[in-house]
């Protein structure tokens, strides 16, 4: 049983760079991921490449914003049932 397994997890920055081998990581662990990143398109792009909707969710978000972190949390309950890592 994966480390991870039926967890899901919120990953900021995860369009690129550490986010995005943290969000690798977690998905090789059982989870799912919402992650969180600025640019859409890219955001978009990089859910994809990690497995699409059934792991994968992309939000566009900037965490300055308490508004926008909490669409971010909402993504992650809607998309999967809840959140349990952030």
């Amino acid at each position: 049983m994966a480390l991870l397994s039926g967890r899901t997890a919120v990953i900021t920055g995860g369009a690129q760079g550490l986010g995005f081998a943290i969000a690798e990581t977690f998905i090789a662990e059982g989870a799912r991921v919402v992650i969180g990143d600025l640019d859409p398109g890219l955001t978009q792009a990089a859910a994809e490449q990690l497995g699409g909707a059934d792991v994968a969710r992309a939000v566009s978000c900037n965490v300055t914003s308490n508004t926008e972190v909490d669409a971010l949390v909402a993504a992650a309950v809607d998309q999967f049932g809840g959140l349990d890592v952030m």
